[in-house]
């Protein structure tokens, strides 16, 4: 007779193979997180309380060290830690993150946080502190899908800042990214004020930057300088801001308007120089001086991309429906006029106009030659973009080409996509190409972030930035 011990094995064994038909797995998880829950904050069973600023929150030492390394160092033990024996532990914690802590410690009992763009960064900077790894995850995956919100939600600079700071390289781009081709939403936003001077002078000095003038630019620049936190350092910063404001970009009514700033006043000294030069240009581009080229003593200041009219420097197009529409029927044609200089409308002049066309191919290239009613040519499926000056013969000309393509995220419609390129045209150079700079991929695609409910809608712009026989010496590698 077989020993029991034996007898159990047999038993067993029988049973392997597949499971039996009416077996399955059934999940009670959201009972168990219920329960844990029900711990949170509460006195029941709690073997530590934790104060934290104005605030004792009731907890759990099995809790906190199963969820974080740092709670594990801290209470499992040991003489190490003199926070692991007592029954009270005092936590030391960034002022920020005083309110986002409840919501914090909450977490770690049920695996649930509220998240908002103006809350999920002090949680984030919690979850660094004790190293909860998942949370982490979690709150730069929110703010990566939130870098595009409306003005009195956006966080952008703040969240630029942060992984500045912490090396969070691929985000930091996206935020710059965002905030370079958004500037109007930017400056609008409620952490304006908290953009450090480092950074205010680095984005100042890009002529990337996409925005409506630089007199709208200038205001915000102003509330920046008469802010709470900037304010008692104004004389120095305005060292640093005003050389970067291109007052020359403004018309002669917008410098008056600065003029008759307080700002102005208390600081005439730090402001002469720059709005005599201003009105300088002024001065002689009405008069019919060349102010076309820069010089030593009187630099050309270079065009950022500047939306407003008054400019000549944005050309808006639209290609409706992008994933129904043929190829064929695809292609972008604009015949664009830009300034060489800027001068106030009321003194414009159709001379300083300089004309180019302007071909975009969002579904991919092709030339067409119809032969028996057929098209015949070459064709291949990489956006292109192609600039051609209609007058070769016109002195050469540096000119900077930005494509900008829309797309539509949390109900903001914002500048998605930003392509920038730089040629000198003369006059045997007069067509720039560039090809394969966006995957056509990601315009088929059925969420594409670079359409508008299904509809492309963009903006050129074309800006000359210096005029003379001076840029082929420079291109040639000659002084």
């Amino acid at each position: 007779m077989a020993s029991p011990a034996k007898k159990l094995e047999l038993d067993e064994s029988s049973h392997s193979g597949p499971p039996p038909a009416h077996q399955e797995t059934v999940s009670d998880k959201d009972a168990v997180v219920e329960r844990y829950e029900k711990l949170f904050n509460n006195e029941q069973f709690s073997d530590i309380v934790l104060r934290v600023g104005d605030d004792r929150f009731y907890a759990h030492r099995f809790i906190l060290v199963t969820a974080s390394n740092v709670f594990e160092a801290m209470l499992g033990g040991g003489d190490r830690w003199k926070e692991a024996q007592q029954p009270e532990v005092c936590l030391s914690e960034d002022e920020e993150c005083l309110p986002a802590f409840a919501n914090f410690l909450r977490y770690l009992y049920c695996g649930e946080v509220l998240l908002t763009t103006s809350g999920v960064l002090p949680l984030l900077l919690l979850a660094d502190k004790y190293e909860i790894a998942k949370l982490r995850e979690t709150c730069l995956a929110y703010m990566t899908r939130h870098i595009v919100e409306t003005a009195d939600a956006n966080r952008a600079v703040t969240w630029y800042l942060y992984a500045q700071m912490t090396g969070q390289t691929a985000f930091r781009d996206q935020c710059l990214s965002f905030i370079l081709s958004n500037f109007d939403i930017v400056m609008k936003a409620v952490d304006w004020a908290d953009l450090s001077l480092q950074e205010l002078t680095g984005f100042l000095a890009c002529s990337e930057m996409v925005v409506h003038s630089e007199a709208a630019l200038w205001s915000y620049v102003e509330k920046w300088l008469l802010s709470e936190n900037n304010k008692e350092d104004i004389e120095s910063n305005l060292k640093e801001v005003l050389p970067l404001i291109r007052f020359t970009m403004m018309p002669p009514k917008s410098l008056l308007q600065v003029e008759n700033s307080s700002l102005y006043r208390d600081h005439q000294q730090r402001f002469s120089g720059k709005l005599n030069h201003a009105y300088r240009r002024h001065s002689l581009v009405m008069d019919g001086g060349d102010e076309t080229t820069s010089t030593s003593d009187s630099p050309r200041e270079a065009y950022r991309n500047y939306y407003c009219e008054e400019y000549c420097l944005s050309h808006a197009f639209s290609l409706n429906g992008y994933a129904d529409i043929s190829k064929i029927e695809s292609r972008i044609t604009l015949d664009c006029s830009t300034r060489q200089r800027f001068v106030a409308p009321s003194r414009a002049k159709s001379e300083d106009l300089t004309l180019f066309s302007v071909y975009f191919f969002p579904r991919g290239y092709f030339t067409t030659l119809t032969i028996y009613g057929s098209y015949m040519g070459r064709q291949n499926n990489d956006v292109t973009l192609k600039v051609i000056r209609r007058r070769p013969d016109l002195l050469p000309m540096k000119v900077d080409v930005t494509l900008v393509l829309f797309g539509r995220q949390n109900g903001v419609k914002y500048a998605a996509f930003t392509h920038s390129c730089s040629m000198v045209f003369t006059k045997d150079n007069h067509t720039l190409s560039v090809e394969k700079f966006l995957d056509i991929n990601s315009l088929m695609k059925e969420n594409s972030p670079y359409l508008v409910d299904g509809n492309m809608e963009g903006t050129i712009f074309l800006k000359i930035q210096d005029v003379g026989n001076h840029l082929v010496k420079l291109e040639q590698g000659q002084e």
